[in-house]
């Protein structure tokens, strides 16, 4: 099963914790990843403008889905930074 979490720190200090699964034969593409961030800051009613970066693993499909958030002009500010356990990982 693949699944991806959420884990969102507002300037209020409120924390959400969020797992979404989906079955193994399910594809996750770019837009998925894209949508599902857009939810999650449109469903805690957070301002864009506040949303600094996203940390996430290294798979294609997760760079790609950052990038295409960044193209909204919403969030084009914000960085994305790979998870260095991941990276370390690969290493190994």
């Amino acid at each position: 099963m693949r699944s991806w979490s959420t884990i969102i720190v507002t300037p209020e200090s409120r924390y959400l914790v969020d797992t979404t699964v989906y079955p193994g034969d399910h594809s996750i593409d770019t837009e998925a990843i894209c949508e599902y961030l857009e939810s999650v800051v449109n469903e805690l009613k957070l301002d864009s403008k506040l949303l600094f970066g996203v940390t996430r693993d290294n798979a294609s499909y997760m760079v790609k889905g950052v990038r295409m958030l960044q193209r909204d002009d919403d969030y084009s500010h914000i960085i994305s930074v790979g998870c260095l356990s991941h990276g370390i990982n690969l290493v190994i």
